[in-house]
């Protein structure tokens, strides 16, 4: 193994001390060393200049000028220079072969690295390719989620479109509800104007007919009233439309049908003042003829009037179901049960409002609204909106 051998990049990294050898020259009998010699010795023996360490025997040219000391000196310098020029050969030889070992084994990495970075690049291209189709795949997904998402907002468009027209329209149908129910309360109860109800009467006590009964009842129980049985036409009287209760439960009332208004007020006014009316040992009442409706209202009323004058406040209910009574020293009246809740709170009063009532109070609110904003030009429905559901 050369040193030429040896990458140009280990022998830079290599510090080598230069060393000078002299070899031995040859020389023949008789010659004249004189110019090998810088003494001028001469030196008859036939052989190799070396030194010769053998069994601890040495052999010396000595001339004749007596310098046998410094050639010794000069060979022992000689054999320590040939000792160390060995040494260091085959130092360099060790690390030579150390390097060539280094080399290939370098080598051998760079050939594995290679295969590796060879493998990796495969593999990198196949997990590029998936990439690329995983990529394509997702967008095509976004594409149609794109689509879809257009999609969605046309029609989320579309149903807020349409629930704000539903909305319109079922607040203008729920007022417009609200406002026939209300006529249709007023027309029920104007209807029954000519009609009394009696209650407290026993039941079968008016035999087979009706008519007849209450004809000869009201002269009777009402001992100051200016009519006779004459005077007083009833067109019909029954019984309330229900089912008939049991022995221990209150009797049904009785309606009567008067032919004459004037009649029916008199007799009402004619018991009212008479604050007790009896019938044998049991105590009837007269009151007006009212929808089903306005009588549940009356006795929320009617209610509250009952813990009023429990407190000493002077309270009374009017006509439809409306509340007078007495705040301070001033008189004031008020449409609902629902409009006096304050004042009544700050009384200690109980009331019952029905969820019915709030949503009552709350659609006449907005129809007073609606009506101003008619007057203003502006309809809350418009032809345009009626269009939407009948185009």
């Amino acid at each position: 193994m050369s040193l030429a051998s040896v990458p140009s990049s280990i022998r830079s990294s290599l510090v080598i001390t230069p060393m000078v050898l002299r070899p031995a020259p040859r020389v023949k009998d008789g010659q004249d060393l004189s110019n090998l010699y810088p003494h001028g010795n001469q030196i008859t023996s036939n052989s190799r200049v070396l030194p010769l360490i053998n069994d601890q025997k040495q052999t010396f040219y000595q001339d004749d000028t007596g310098t046998a000391d410094s050639k010794v000196e000069e060979l022992q310098e000689y054999k320590d220079a040939s000792k160390d020029t060995e040494q260091a050969a085959k130092t360099m030889e060790e690390m030579l072969q150390v390097i060539v070992q280094s080399n290939r084994e370098i080598q051998g990495d760079i050939l594995q690295m290679r295969m590796d970075v060879k493998e990796l690049k495969g593999q990198s291209q196949e997990s590029f390719t998936r990439l690329e189709t995983s990529v394509e795949g997702l967008s095509t997904q976004l594409t149609k989620l794109e689509k879809r998402v257009v999609d969605a907002e046309e029609r989320i468009t579309a149903t807020e479109e349409t629930t704000a027209a539903h909305r319109k329209a079922i607040g203008f149908l729920l007022q417009r509800e609200a406002e026939l129910v209300e006529r249709c309360e007023d027309l029920q109860n104007r209807a029954r104007r000519q009609n009394l109800r009696l209650y407290q009467v026993p039941e079968g006590s008016e035999g087979r007919d009706m008519v007849t009964f209450i004809k000869k009842l009201l002269p009777t129980v009402l001992t100051e009233l200016p009519l006779k049985e004459g005077d007083i036409r009833i067109d019909r009287a029954h019984r309330a439309l229900m089912p008939k209760p049991k022995e221990n439960d209150p009797p049904r009332s009785i309606v009567i049908r008067f032919a004459d208004y004037t009649v029916k007020e008199r007799i009402l006014q004619q018991a009212w003042k008479q604050r007790t009316v009896k019938m044998g040992e049991r105590q009837i009442y007269f009151d007006n003829d009212y929808s089903p409706e306005l009588q549940r209202k009356r006795a929320q009323v009617r209610y509250v009037v009952k813990q009023l004058k429990q407190k000493s406040i002077k309270a009374k209910c009017l006509y439809p179901a409306r509340l007078r009574m007495m705040v301070g020293s001033e008189e004031k009246t008020f449409q609902t049960v629902m409009d006096a809740a304050p004042v009544l709170q700050d009384l200690n009063i109980q009331f019952r409002v029905d969820e019915r009532d709030k949503v009552e109070r709350e659609l006449a609110r907005h129809r007073w609204e609606r009506r101003v904003a008619n007057r203003g030009g502006r309809n809350m429905f418009t032809e345009k909106d009626c269009r939407f559901f009948f185009p």
